[in-house]
């Protein structure tokens, strides 16, 4: 509600390098980059999401926007 996207982006990075199989982790850091128009990191890090947990919808969604 408040638009803090740059400090969701900066939190989702230390917490995907704390549990790095935590794939939510990378796609919220994903999705957080793609809002902040960094395309080819947020990108890249739902890719890696859906590589880690290919059921779900969100990131196979996400990467269908894309072109994937």
């Amino acid at each position: 509600m408040t638009r803090r996207t740059a400090q969701a982006a900066a939190f989702c990075q230390t917490s995907h390098r704390a549990s790095p199989r935590l794939w939510s982790a990378h796609l919220d850091l994903g999705m957080a980059l793609l809002r902040l128009g960094q395309m080819t990191e947020g990108r890249a890090a739902v890719e890696k999401s859906f590589q880690g947990d290919p059921y779900n919808l969100w990131a196979k969604n996400t990467l269908d926007l894309l072109g994937r």
